[in-house]
């Protein structure tokens, strides 16, 4: 299975940038999106593709980010619970 944050590079056509969305579908096809990692010759993004998982290779895993403990996720919201 393809880590999202992976880079990656589709078999087939050759295109290549980082696993940003893996989507899943009711017959167990499941699709990778790739977005490059560079930009058009006018200086503007490129969208990303989906292509099938099978057809995509890991050029460079992504590395497990470690866990901080006592870290909460989110902005500096207030917790909804408090109330």
């Amino acid at each position: 299975m393809v880590k999202l944050g992976s880079k990656v590079k589709d078999e087939i056509t050759g295109f290549s940038g980082t696993a940003i969305g893996r989507t899943e579908w009711l017959m167990g096809c499941a699709r990778i999106g790739i977005k490059p990692n560079k930009l058009n010759k006018n200086g503007t993004t490129i969208e990303a593709e989906w292509f099938d998982e099978p057809q995509v290779v890991i050029i460079a895993a992504i590395k497990e980010k470690k866990k901080v403990k006592g870290h909460k996720p989110g902005g500096p919201q207030s917790d909804p619970l408090k109330y």
